[in-house]
């Protein structure tokens, strides 16, 4: 099973919430876009398949509560 870290999925999901993305495809699609820009965060590219994983088996819950206080700024 591929690693990744708690970084590339913290930055995938405020990703996710600030663009308004809501499914895999899309929120793989906007992470493969700005790929360049993911390198100075320094998160990882992620595919599909990966990202499910990780949401399966880390929680999402460490984030939950900063991400909806995000869009409220």
């Amino acid at each position: 099973m591929c690693r990744i870290s708690r970084r590339s999925q913290f930055v995938a999901l405020s990703l996710a919430q600030l663009s308004g993305r809501s499914c895999l495809c899309d929120i793989v699609s906007k992470l493969s876009a700005q790929a360049a820009r993911l390198y100075h965060l320094s998160a990882g590219n992620l595919s599909r398949s990966t990202l499910s994983r990780v949401n399966e088996s880390q929680p999402y819950t460490p984030y939950k509560a900063p991400c909806h206080k995000l869009p409220s700024r």
